[in-house]
């Protein structure tokens, strides 16, 4: 599925200025698929229509951002989901946080992605 979504991003208009853009995407995207339970080399219909689903749900746009930046978006969101457990955020995890948001940003993603709400609740406790 690596080299499907690779050719998806291709056909919405994504293009590269480098090597190590195309690299940093599809690392992105290997952790995307890892996290949905695809394995890169996937190829049934059945997991093709699911990413279909998933990736309609991202802003033609954002694509690229959005699997150059996937690190940063997991991160966030694992950050949220622990937190809504009861786990206290760490000052480490605090630190990521703050940086992650800050490259999602930067990048024009702001919190379209990730768990807003949560995110500017530990970080308005955290001020």
């Amino acid at each position: 599925m690596l080299e499907w979504i690779l050719d998806y991003l291709e056909k919405q208009g994504v293009v590269f200025g480098s090597g190590a853009e195309l690299e940093e995407a599809a690392a992105g995207v290997r952790l995307f698929l890892t996290e949905n339970g695809i394995q890169a080399e996937e190829q049934r219909p059945y997991f093709r229509r699911y990413l279909e689903r998933c990736l309609g749900r991202i802003e033609p746009r954002d694509l690229k951002a959005f699997f150059r930046l996937y690190p940063d978006v997991s991160r966030v969101r694992q950050i949220c989901m622990e937190w809504t457990a009861g786990k206290p955020v760490e000052p480490d995890q605090a630190a990521q946080l703050w940086d992650s948001m800050a490259r999602l940003y930067r990048a024009g993603l702001g919190d379209r992605y990730i768990p807003a709400a949560e995110v500017q609740e530990i970080l308005g406790r955290l001020i």
